[in-house]
């Protein structure tokens, strides 16, 4: 199979974004079935699908599309991504306590990218779903001992929340290392910073290369 590229996707591109925007769940399936037959899915998701569902995103943004279109397109994305991957039967034993969480809102494709991509790297992830305050977030993790926290949000608003967790984890004087995704952070690469992470993963191969830091004790240093 080829390797899925920026360039080699020019073709899917324009037609995926239409598709998804209209909310042509057939078209979009036919897309992603004819680029199955070339690539593979890991490459379908993570460079046609999550940047066509960031791009509809900055739509919202700017007031071109509404909230219901963008929540149907991440839905569908969602869907297809169910269908795309099957993880293999793979696991790296005795690695920390990994959870991720989509904050305070409820578009949950980047989760699940990133969830099939270190999935199939072996890593067993803890998932605390969708659309959590810092509340919950902090009784789950304080519950399941977790070392390394994934944090994703599609909206600025929700990822500025993220900065009351942080506060609310270092008053409890918990050491857990956050990283953070998604559509606001690859917006303004410095927002990491501004919230209190650790570290921010522009995509999933970078996400596995920040875990692979964390293991080794190099994340911040």
């Amino acid at each position: 199979m080829a390797f899925l590229t920026l360039e080699k996707i020019e073709n899917y591109l324009d037609g995926f974004e239409i598709a998804l925007s209209q909310i042509d769940r057939i078209r979009v399936e036919a897309i992603i079935n004819q680029a199955k037959e070339l690539y593979q899915p890991i490459q379908i998701a993570t460079v046609l699908i999550t940047p066509t569902l960031q791009k509809i995103g900055e739509k919202w943004e700017d007031g071109s599309v509404g909230l219901a279109q963008i929540y149907m397109a991440a839905k569908i994305c969602e869907d297809v991504i169910d269908k795309l991957i099957s993880f293999k039967e793979i696991e790296i034993k005795d690695h920390p306590k990994i959870a991720i969480v989509v904050f305070e809102d409820y578009h949950e494709l980047g989760k699940r990218t990133i969830q099939m991509y270190l999935h199939n790297s072996g890593y067993n992830i803890i998932d605390y779903g969708a659309g959590i305050t810092s509340e919950d977030l902090l009784r789950n993790v304080k519950r399941d001992n977790i070392e390394l926290l994934f944090i994703s949000t599609l909206m600025l608003r929700s990822a500025l929340r993220i900065k009351d967790f942080i506060d609310k984890k270092n008053e409890a004087e918990l050491n857990i290392k956050i990283i953070v995704g998604g559509a606001p952070f690859n917006f303004d690469t410095e927002l990491w910073k501004v919230v209190g992470a650790d570290a921010y993963g522009r995509n999933p191969s970078e996400v596995l290369h920040l875990l692979s830091e964390f293991i080794r004790g190099e994340l911040n240093e």
